[in-house]
């Protein structure tokens, strides 16, 4: 069972807490430095694998996930298509890798800027190269 709580939880979350301790058969995992990427108002928490801007959610699959993560990690880079490719299917391309890219960059661009029409950040096309995560100026 995994339990979520923001900070207006607290003493529910102590609670739950102090039960759980008396039962041996649960046991308490914590988080203790959890690694968030913070870029352009998007948080990206890494151990989560959850997305969220200006604190609303936006629900990715795996692969999109994956995308956004090396692209928001390499801000400011222009990453081919196949080196794309390779970090997020961790395989060497065959077959219309191209496409593969093309077609989930769509989808993560209709879901986060769905999301986030107003984002500070964009996902730039660079034409028969590959992607860019950048900053709007």
């Amino acid at each position: 069972m995994i339990i979520e709580f923001d900070d207006n939880h607290t003493p529910i979350f102590d609670r739950i807490l102090s039960v759980l301790s008396q039962n041996l058969e649960y046991e308490l995992l914590r988080i203790k430095d959890e690694s968030v990427l913070l870029v352009c108002g998007l948080e990206i928490h890494f151990d989560l694998r959850k997305v969220y801007y200006e604190h609303k959610s936006i629900y990715l699959t795996a692969k999109e996930y994956a995308l956004l993560c090396v692209l928001a990690l390499n801000k400011g880079i222009t990453l081919s298509y196949d080196r794309l490719y390779q970090a997020v299917w961790n395989e060497e391309p065959f077959g219309d890798m191209r496409n593969a890219v093309t077609c989930h960059i769509g989808y993560l661009r209709r879901k986060i800027f769905g999301a986030a029409p107003n984002a500070q950040f964009e996902i730039r096309n660079i034409r028969s190269v590959g992607y860019r995560f950048d900053s709007v100026k």
